[in-house]
């Protein structure tokens, strides 16, 4: 079920308080996209790997977090 379109206008206004119109127009095209992959992996009942509890960090990353604090 969709919302209303007075919804949705709202919703675009807050948007373009911020965005371009190019902008949003990628925002919603991302979202499309990702919402098209996670039906069609859903759909193909691919196996989902267990994800980590905690990303690895790089040597790097770690230095450049340690010098942050």
């Amino acid at each position: 079920m969709l919302p209303d379109a007075r919804v949705q206008d709202q919703d675009y206004a807050e948007a373009a308080r911020y965005l371009t119109p190019e902008e949003i127009s990628a925002v919603a095209w991302v979202a499309l996209t990702m919402n098209a992959f996670n039906r069609v992996s859903i759909v193909s009942r691919h196996p989902v790997p267990p994800q980590m509890a905690t990303a690895p960090r790089t040597p790097r990353a770690a230095t450049a977090q340690e010098d942050l604090t």
